[in-house]
């Protein structure tokens, strides 16, 4: 089963958002394209970069995590990592910046081979 990725964004954890975006904003030569606020988070999409800012608690969580992937059907996804003996420890989530069915889904967990 192949599942179509539309983009992956690389996570920056950022102490301010409002210092940071200009930095990537000359860094990309692009605009964000969303902002928006999660749980205790706050959260911009400017180029290839997805900015998260807030507390050490609250980036804590998320701190394991570092990219996100924007696919075609979460279906799918979840369905492909499932039958590879992985593991979902959280999601899916609906977050504020999703305006079509595609959602948010925090996949952190892989077998481990040890």
């Amino acid at each position: 089963m192949t599942v179509p990725v539309l983009a992956t964004l690389a996570r920056v954890y950022v102490d301010d958002l409002d210092v940071a975006l200009p930095t990537f904003v000359e860094l990309t030569g692009e605009q964000p394209r969303l902002r928006f606020t999660y749980r205790d988070l706050d959260l911009a999409s400017v180029g290839g970069y997805l900015l998260l800012a807030g507390s050490e608690e609250a980036l804590a969580p998320y701190r394991g995590t570092h990219a996100t992937a924007i696919v075609e059907s979460l279906d799918q996804v979840l369905q492909l990592i499932e039958q590879h003996g992985g593991k979902i420890l959280d999601g899916p989530n609906e977050v504020p910046s999703c305006t079509t069915k595609r959602i948010a889904a925090l996949l952190r967990a892989w077998p481990q081979t040890t």
